[in-house]
């Protein structure tokens, strides 16, 4: 008799062993889950920057033509038919074809992205750039920062001069 209550003693002990180390488990790969979640987002956001600055950059060089660039959100944006990279191109349709080109760019690279760039009336030559993305997590963003971001989207904004 003494021999079957021992078996299942360890019976027991193995089960709850199991337990353990399936709770263990399960618990390393939510934190390795969490882990990979904000690395993406830590990516999109860097992107994001890039990005600001790639446009902040074009609008340097295009200086004179810095109205051009101004977009609301999702707002439609003209087709240049001129490739400036091929041909000479006026300073009016360069700032076409640049704006073009950075917006297939943020599409591409940022999930669902889309921007808004607007001149900062307060202060001279001073440009706002916002560019907002999907985010992936679960629960609803309001980003206070950023009044202006789209709802359930992420937002990065650059504040810079487009003239010296």
């Amino acid at each position: 008799m003494q021999l079957r209550r021992a078996r299942g003693f360890a019976l027991l002990e193995a089960l709850l062993a199991m337990a353990l180390f399936a709770s263990a488990g399960l618990a390393a790969l939510w934190s390795l889950q969490h882990t990979a979640q904000q690395q993406r987002q830590q990516l999109l956001q860097s992107t994001a920057m890039l990005l600001a600055q790639d446009l902040s950059e074009r609008m340097f060089v295009n200086a004179h033509q810095t109205a051009l660039y101004a977009r609301t959100w999702q707002s439609q944006t003209p087709i240049s038919a001129s490739d400036c990279t091929q041909q000479l191109c006026t300073a009016t349709a360069l700032a076409a074809w640049d704006l073009q080109q950075w917006l297939d760019l943020v599409r591409k690279q940022l999930p669902q992205g889309d921007a808004q760039i607007q001149p900062m009336p307060r202060f001279v030559n001073a440009w706002s750039v916002t560019l907002a993305w999907k985010d992936e997590r679960t629960q609803p963003i309001n980003d206070e920062a950023l009044p202006s971001c789209p709802a359930g989207l992420r937002c990065w904004q650059l504040v810079f001069s487009a003239r010296l």
